[in-house]
């Protein structure tokens, strides 16, 4: 090589200085610890530590002979390292930690150290793996849950069961409520305080029933408990706050309801916060304030939530809501307005029908909003051709003295199709387009099917000509319109002179609807129909009651108007 050759050409004085250079680089360099991966860094120090008195001959040459013999000085030994741990981890210590019931390992936001960890590892918190006892138990209590359900629908409520619509929906709020505890709430400290388990309650005590609505928020409430490490306190505050919006949102006629609701809410969430938190041994006052805080904002999101999804889940459901009810309520709405310019007497007598349906609904406990606003809409196929209908008939000329009875009937019959045409038209409500058909159910138009029965001279006639197509009511609210109807039209025809013809109409009506069998397919009861007699029988007092006379020559404005009785 070229460092040989470069030795060769050196006098004896300085290849000396090149060996005693060369042994001074060479054991100080291998007295530190050379490990394997450390032997190319340990010979790129030889050029750096060499002696720049050295000619260059001698300076790579001396770097070329101490480079070649640096190796590695340190090699692992595996045994003798397990040793040295074993004696340093006995050298340690023991350092005890005691966890506390009710202490904040880890607050929500914070870095988890090395201590927190070794905590929630000591809790057994990390471990979130499924074990199969734990799928079938999940199994299990999902099944007695919806074991629980069915039995109540099918005892309790058996109407939706032939409702496939809104069963869907009550399968699907539950379904989303468990999947979104299993979630967002195992692992969380703030989050079961925070989820909107009163949201469901009040979307499924306004939109189905409020007693479904308390079992499904204690159903909620277990799951919820559960998914939290099985808290007592976690299930009495979701329980407690559902219960509260539920039973604050049985009635909604105005959006501030949900507002109320909201804040109720808040309040029964802070106070069973606050009753857990009293009985505990344990005083954390910043843990309370978030709690606070957390039930304050689960009243505010419970509300808001709930009113969101009411306003759309109603219509994509096909379910009437109260706001809804409200809307077609208002005088300007046109449909109804149309009713007042084209058909001012039925537009009247369905303001009466309204009122009596109304009262005869809070009586018994059935929706009044529904069977008032029924009651507007119930005739509104009469528009199409008003002139056909006594009420409408203000120049004493009949349109059916010109026509044979069974045209007639055909007439008359007809405008229930036409109401349910317009109704749809306008995108009326499921409920109230079903009022339209049931309120007459599968009667008989009387009048004309008599006078065709005269002129047949003896010939059958069949009924199913003369008669409504139904179906009969299947609501309350369609029942009470139906007698509502009937009466208010035979009261205004007959005029009675006293409290007593009053009444006897009203019996009469109302036994003949029993007897008839239109009343089979709804849920009122005989208590019902003696309270809805007497609410009838208020209402038409106040309007056909009976009026003095006055004397000839009494006309001016203040005679007439003074205190006499009428």
């Amino acid at each position: 090589d070229v460092q040989w050759l470069i030795a060769l050409d050196l006098n004896d004085t300085n290849w000396q200085q090149v060996v005693s250079e060369s042994l001074q680089l060479l054991n100080l360099i291998m007295r530190d610890e050379i490990r394997g991966a450390d032997v190319p860094d340990a010979r790129r120090r030889v050029g750096l530590l060499t002696s720049r008195s050295l000619s260059d001959q001698q300076y790579q040459l001396v770097v070329a002979m101490v480079s070649d013999l640096v190796v590695a000085n340190t090699f692992y030994d595996a045994e003798q390292t397990q040793a040295q741990r074993r004696e340093a981890r006995e050298a340690v210590e023991p350092v005890h930690w005691t966890i506390r019931q009710g202490e904040s390992v880890l607050r929500e936001g914070e870095i988890v150290s090395e201590l927190a960890y070794e905590k929630l590892a000591a809790l057994d918190i990390l471990d979130v793996g499924w074990r199969w006892q734990d799928v079938i138990g999940y199994v299990l209590l999902s099944a007695a849950l919806v074991v629980v359900i069915s039995l109540y629908v099918a005892t309790s409520q058996p109407l939706l069961l032939h409702r496939p619509r809104r069963e869907l929906l009550l399968v699907l709020l539950m379904v989303l409520s468990g999947v979104l505890v299993r979630l967002l709430v195992p692992g969380h400290r703030l989050m079961p305080y925070l989820f909107p388990t009163a949201a469901f309650a009040m979307l499924i005590t306004i939109l189905l029933d409020g007693h479904l609505a308390i079992l499904t928020s204690a159903i909620t409430a277990l799951l919820l408990g559960i998914s939290a490490g099985g808290s007592v306190e976690l299930v009495t505050y979701a329980l407690v706050g559902s219960v509260i919006g539920s039973l604050t949102t049985r009635k909604v006629d105005h959006v501030g309801a949900f507002v109320s609701s909201g804040v109720y809410v808040a309040l029964g969430g802070a106070a069973v916060v606050l009753a857990f938190h009293l009985s505990s041994q344990i005083h954390d006052a910043v843990g309370l304030v978030q709690l606070l805080a957390s039930s304050t904002a689960n009243g505010v999101l419970s509300a808001s939530l709930a009113f969101v999804a009411f306003s759309i889940i109603g219509r994509l459901f096909g379910i009437t809501t109260s706001l809804q009810l409200l809307e077609l309520a208002r005088p300007t709405h046109p449909l109804f307005r149309r009713l007042l310019m084209d058909a001012p007497g039925t537009y009247h007598h369905s303001i009466v029908v309204s009122n009596m349906s109304e009262r005869a609904a809070e009586a018994i406990g059935a929706d009044a909003l529904l069977a008032r606003v029924a009651s507007y809409y119930h005739d509104i196929g009469k528009v199409a051709h008003p002139y056909f209908f006594v009420e409408n008939q203000s120049d004493g000329v009949n349109p059916h003295d010109n026509l044979d009875p069974r045209t007639s009937a055909e007439i008359i019959i007809g405008h229930v199709q036409d109401g349910i045409d317009l109704a749809r038209k306008h995108r009326l409500p499921d409920r109230i387009i079903d009022s339209i058909p049931e309120h007459h159910g599968t009667t008989l138009v009387a009048y004309f099917y008599r006078r065709a029965s005269q002129d047949a001279n003896e010939q059958a006639v069949d009924q199913n000509d003369y008669r409504y197509p139904g179906p009969r009511p299947q609501t309350k609210e369609s029942a009470i319109l139906m007698l509502a109807d009937s009466i208010e039209a035979i009261v205004r025809a007959k005029r009675p002179a006293t409290q007593g013809e009053l009444e006897h109409i009203i019996r009469q009506v109302i036994n003949d609807r029993l007897v008839g069998g239109q009343l089979d397919s709804c849920e009122l009861t005989l208590k019902d129909l003696d309270t809805i007699r007497e609410a009838f029988g208020s209402v038409l007092q106040g309007i056909f009651h009976p009026r003095i006379e006055y004397p000839e020559g009494v006309t001016g404005k203040a005679e007439s108007a003074d205190s006499t009785p009428r």
